[in-house]
């Protein structure tokens, strides 16, 4: 293996550990029940709406829907995305499926809010090693970045717009709304740049990942 397959290798391992911490977080957030991020907001109005006859898992749904937001952009702006936007958006998914069974029985507790927010610092650290990569955009970020492109919006206002779109949605098809999702909406952002930050200052520029 030369030099170069050798750095895309390493960055290929970065995607997936990313994207899997990324899920981990994901389905501590779901099992806390205190609020969700955007996408899971989405994920679960969809599945109480058509719950009576469909049994498809929350991580399948990650899935198909992060195909969906990765063919949208592939027809919106291709050059967003790289073998990476598949890996994360498959990845995260099945992380989600993998742990299921293991939280099958869990019961709330008074700490749930805590879980949330464990699981909100893990999604946003997955997501900044995941970026950190530099393999291509996840499925949300490559539409929200179709935005920017196409609506010449800022990226926050991309980000809010696509956030509240989903969060409203979901909440619509029957999803809760808690304080977490507040905290998504307009703290998730800011702290994947603070980890992103720091990840490429330990890495030198992100030496690491090319």
């Amino acid at each position: 293996m030369n030099v170069k397959e050798l750095k895309l290798a390493k960055r290929i391992v970065f995607t997936i550990l990313g994207s899997t911490i990324c899920g981990v977080g994901v389905k501590l957030i779901v099992v806390a029940n205190a609020g969700f991020d955007s996408i899971s907001t989405l994920i679960l109005g969809i599945m109480n709406e058509i719950q009576a006859w469909s049994t498809i898992s929350f991580g399948t749904w990650s899935q198909i829907l992060s195909i969906l937001f990765l063919l949208v952009t592939f027809f919106w702006n291709r050059s967003l995305l790289g073998i990476g936007s598949i890996i994360n958006g498959l990845i995260v998914g099945a992380t989600v499926n993998v742990l299921a069974p293991l939280f099958k029985n869990y019961v709330a507790t008074s700490y749930d809010l805590v879980i949330s927010m464990i699981g909100f610092i893990l999604m946003a650290f997955g997501t900044a090693v995941y970026l950190a990569s530099d393999l291509g955009s996840g499925p949300t970020e490559a539409l929200m970045n179709c935005l920017v492109t196409h609506f010449q919006w800022s990226l926050r206002c991309a980000r809010v717009v696509l956030d509240s779109s989903f969060i409203a949605l979901g909440f619509l098809m029957g999803a809760k709304v808690g304080f977490a999702t507040l905290i998504a909406m307009f703290g998730l952002g800011p702290l994947i740049q603070l980890f992103l930050k720091q990840i490429k200052k330990i890495h030198t520029g992100t030496k690491a990942y090319e």
